[in-house]
């Protein structure tokens, strides 16, 4: 477990803040799961399976992930899947988003870019 507590106090009275704050606090050693190795899919033949879900809340949400993109860091000057992530999630006018809201079928957007680094 930790603590990152950020002030313009000096340390001293930082330390004292946090003692004061959260002694109480009980450390239960919860330990995060490692996802680092995981393979979302493993070959060619696990792409494009359709998975049908019966809903417990009433939220409609698409969710699109584009398996293992490759490291675009690269491309930080022209940064190709922010530009993708920016399209997506635009919210004005005769966006994506605002298309949906008329047909009913979302209620909000998000999307961004996350690149698996390579080993």
């Amino acid at each position: 477990m930790s603590l990152c507590l950020v002030g313009n106090h000096d340390l001293n009275a930082l330390q004292e803040l946090a003692v004061a704050n959260f002694a109480d606090v009980v450390d239960k050693a919860v330990k995060m799961p490692d996802y680092s190795k995981d393979i979302t899919y493993d070959n060619e033949t696990s792409l494009g399976h359709l998975i049908r879900i019966v809903p417990v809340k009433d939220i409609r949400r698409l969710e699109i992930k584009w398996p293992m993109l490759p490291d675009s860091r690269h491309l930080w000057e022209g940064d190709p899947l922010n530009y993708i992530a920016h399209i997506l999630g635009h919210e004005g006018r005769h966006s994506l988003l605002s298309e949906l809201i008329k047909l009913d079928l979302a209620t909000s957007i998000s999307a961004g870019k996350y690149t698996r680094l390579q080993d």
